[in-house]
């Protein structure tokens, strides 16, 4: 071994090397440490563990801000995080008696600004309250939130009732006139505002309060430097164009992947049921939950029936005539049955994408016990935790539901972005919950779900929320 060689190998160096480390080492002893350096510094500061959370809406009339907030408080639910809506226009309508009408939100009206000022820190203090009682929770503070003052207030606002709450502003910009006249007319139709109040004159009088506001809005990190050590998400379209702005931490494991995934696209949603496995015809099989079964069989290894293999034919039969569902994107576990499915549904795999994730929820060294005997059949310790906080309660070697619902999280986003029809071929216990996320049920109400076998659990997006129908397997022939 040469003597450079051995020099590495021993971890020191050679002359001309200790020369040039000895020439740098003044140099390094000066320069600061990465925790030091401005950038890490407001990292640090905009990335505190956040357990709670103040998301700030901004934006115009009409541009999705309430579409948007309903979205993040329904997936936050799902996740298992307390989520709650504050908007500054319900406490006003209930608060504020003086006529509403377009001339109330003029900006030159220094006294009308003032009583909207006055709304709109009552609610942020009804938000902090509530936040100040919870544990693991996101406040949604919805409202126009329009110039940079008004923004700086409520930042400041925040921080000085608590500094150790993230605080991440959305901006929700709309430059498609169709979409903005849709939002109009959803407005006009829906809002307390215009109730008993002509479709025309309601429409003159929002097309005027929209006009005081424009002239007043500044748009998010636009104005000078003042909002350059803000965390702020912008989304234009309603994700055709994002920007995220200085926002790190856990929040970019979930709001960000979600606010990029969402949009308004029609198309169906399919959950579909593992199909009858060959043991469970036997009288041999699986109970309600998709466990029960003979322990020399691998549960994701069972072939289907004869009943399980004729539903797939019809189902591939009633996907094929199908012109809307031609191009689906099937999302399938791992399991025999369900790849043998999606190969009826499309020969080329093409579009056809196979998760693990998909696989049931594991409850470890409790594998096979029915859900209606774990009083029973589970130690008296674990059932009495699983009673109390059936959300966090691990099973022991398995999962908790709150893991369950963070593993199917990803599946949620692929649903949400795609624009294509989708179909999800699953096991039960998966299925009960992405079920509680389009019904916007608690997860803890996913063991009571009810899914059929042999038929076809559809959602469809409705507004901020999804309409469902069970297409029965006598419908598919």
């Amino acid at each position: 071994m040469s003597a450079l060689t051995s020099g590495y190998a021993m971890g020191t160096h050679g002359p001309r090397m200790q020369h040039y480390l000895a020439d740098a080492q003044p140099v390094l002893e000066r320069a600061p440490t990465y925790s030091q350096v401005a950038s890490h510094v407001a990292r640090v500061n905009l990335t505190p563990s956040a357990s709670k959370v103040v998301i700030v809406m901004v934006g115009l009339p009409a541009r999705g801000k309430s579409f948007i907030s309903m979205r993040i408080c329904h997936f936050y639910a799902w996740l298992g995080t307390k989520a709650q809506i504050f908007n500054v226009g319900e406490h006003r309508r209930t608060a504020e008696t003086a006529v509403q009408d377009a001339s109330y939100f003029d900006p030159n009206d220094a006294e009308r600004q003032k009583s909207r000022d006055k709304l709109a820190f009552e609610t942020l203090d009804r938000l902090l309250d509530w936040l100040d009682g919870q544990t693991l929770a996101v406040a949604i503070f919805d409202a126009t939130n329009s110039t940079v003052k008004r923004r700086r207030r409520v930042f400041d606002h925040i921080r000085q009732h608590n500094a150790s709450y993230g605080v991440v502003f959305v901006e929700s910009c709309c430059a498609d006139s169709t979409i903005v006249e849709a939002n109009i007319h959803a407005k006009i139709s829906k809002s307390p505002d215009y109730k008993n109040i002509p479709y025309e004159t309601a429409r003159s009088d929002f097309l005027a309060r929209m006009e005081h506001y424009q002239s007043a809005f500044e748009p998010l990190g636009t104005v000078g430097a003042e909002e350059k050590d803000l965390s702020y998400i912008k989304l234009l379209d309603l994700g055709m164009q994002f920007t995220a702005h200085k926002v790190y931490g856990h929040i970019t494991a979930t709001l960000l992947p979600y606010l990029q995934a969402i949009h308004i696209g029609k198309r169906p949603i399919w959950l579909i049921r593992l199909p009858e496995s060959q043991i469970t015809a036997q009288g041999r099989g699986e109970s309600p939950s998709g466990r029960d079964v003979p322990l020399d069989v691998s549960y994701s290894d069972e072939t289907m029936s004869n009943a399980g293999r004729l539903f797939a034919e019809k189902l591939a039969a009633h996907v094929h005539r199908s012109c809307e569902m031609a191009s689906l994107h099937a999302f399938i576990c791992t399991h025999r049955r369900a790849l043998e499915c999606a190969e009826r549904l499309d020969d080329s795999q093409a579009n056809v994408t196979i998760l693990s994730s998909l696989s049931p929820m594991d409850w470890g060294s409790y594998n096979g016990i029915r859900r209606a005997d774990f009083e029973t059949d589970t130690s008296p310790d674990f059932f009495a935790k699983l009673q109390r906080d059936p959300m966090n309660t691990r099973f022991p070697g398995g999962e908790s539901y709150g893991d369950f619902v963070r593993r199917l999280m990803p599946v949620i986003i692929e649903i949400e972005q795609e624009c294509r029809p989708v179909v999800v071929i699953a096991p039960l216990s998966v299925l009960q919950v992405l079920h509680c996320y389009f019904a916007n049920f608690p997860i803890t109400a996913a063991p009571e779900v009810v899914i059929p076998q042999h038929a076809i659990m559809e959602w469809r997006p409705a507004g901020v929320r999804f309409a469902s129908r069970v297409i029965s397997e006598s419908e598919l022939n």
